[in-house]
């Protein structure tokens, strides 16, 4: 009899140590609803072990105004830009596979490269507009790591992507992309004497086009002429005769560029601040509008540029 009351003695020790043990060995598993705290992407960020990419561009068989091979994917439309966003977390057990795609010279194509990483991607989900409804029931359901929010997205100049991290993970970085002047691609010219009349195919979101002239055997601009976005040709006079020139057209926007009025006020960008905590500065944080008055004409403050136009060879009379 000792004996069986010794036995249910032990039985009821070792229960009661489980039942301490128990919750204490959750703390310690990951993955558990007792995992010890929330990972913060803002320190992850400024530590090196969270990579965000903002996608703005992709690689073309086209070359590009500036030569190389990467179009943009965020140039005005009017209506709202919303680059694809990635996130990843460095977790040193993870081994999985990345290809990007980039534009080779010698082979003249585009060509694929996969290599291996450590940096796992995370589940990213918009909680911009009326895609918050659906995001918040990914939230719930667990299916969402970070949350991304689009900011002053739709007018030409910078825009900015706000990440949060949701569920296990908490903290907050923002990023910042360019919404881009849309290039003007239709151009004709026309000769005249001592003049070429150019004229031009109207892109989205232009406040004025540059119009550039350059002597073709000097090699160098002769004639810069700024037009108001209402217009769509323009004469330029003062050239040598029977001579080459190369001519180009370049949009403009958001700028307080003017041939016609010296004195302007325009609101050119918004107000932005940089915010920091005990890592160090974290990314400009948008604020709100901010007004400038200025004087002179080719002030170029605030103003942003599209890409030049494929350049039109004509000799004058």
């Amino acid at each position: 009899m000792q004996l069986t009351m010794k036995k249910m003695g032990a039985a009821a020790i070792a229960a009661a140590l489980a039942l301490c043990v128990a919750p204490a060995m959750a703390m310690l598993t990951p993955g558990t609803a007792h995992a010890a705290g929330k990972a913060s992407i803002t320190k992850l960020y400024h530590e090196g072990d969270l990579d965000i990419d903002v996608i703005t561009t992709k690689v073309t068989k086209k070359e590009q105004a500036d030569g190389s091979h990467w179009a943009s994917l965020t140039n005005y439309t009017g209506k709202a830009v919303k680059p694809k966003v990635e996130v990843r977390v460095y977790d040193k057990d993870y081994e999985g596979k990345r290809t990007e795609k980039y534009w080779d010279d010698e082979k003249k194509k585009i060509v694929k490269e996969t290599y291996t990483t450590k940096y796992r991607p995370l589940k990213v989900v918009n909680v911009t507009g009326k895609s918050s409804k659906e995001a918040k029931k990914l939230i719930k359901k667990k299916k969402a790591d970070v949350t991304i929010e689009y900011k002053n997205n739709k007018n030409i100049g910078r825009a900015q992507v706000v990440i949060k991290g949701v569920n296990k993970y908490k903290g907050t970085v923002y990023q910042t992309f360019s919404i881009n002047v849309p290039q003007v691609k239709t151009v004709k010219v026309k000769a005249a004497k001592k003049a070429l009349n150019v004229s031009w195919k109207k892109v989205k979101g232009a406040t004025h086009y540059q119009v550039a002239v350059r002597d073709k055997a000097a090699g160098e601009t002769v004639k810069t002429v700024l037009v108001d976005a209402k217009k769509k040709s323009v004469k330029i006079k003062g050239l040598k005769a029977k001579r080459a020139y190369e001519v180009t057209v370049q949009a403009c926007a958001n700028g307080v560029k003017s041939s016609y009025k010296t004195t302007k006020s325009v609101k050119y960008d918004r107000k932005w601040e940089t915010v920091t905590d005990e890592w160090g500065d974290m990314d400009e944080k948008l604020v709100s509008y901010k007004t400038l008055n200025f004087t002179g004409s080719y002030e170029s403050i605030g103003t942003y540029w599209g890409d030049e136009s494929p350049v039109k060879v004509k000799k004058t009379k």
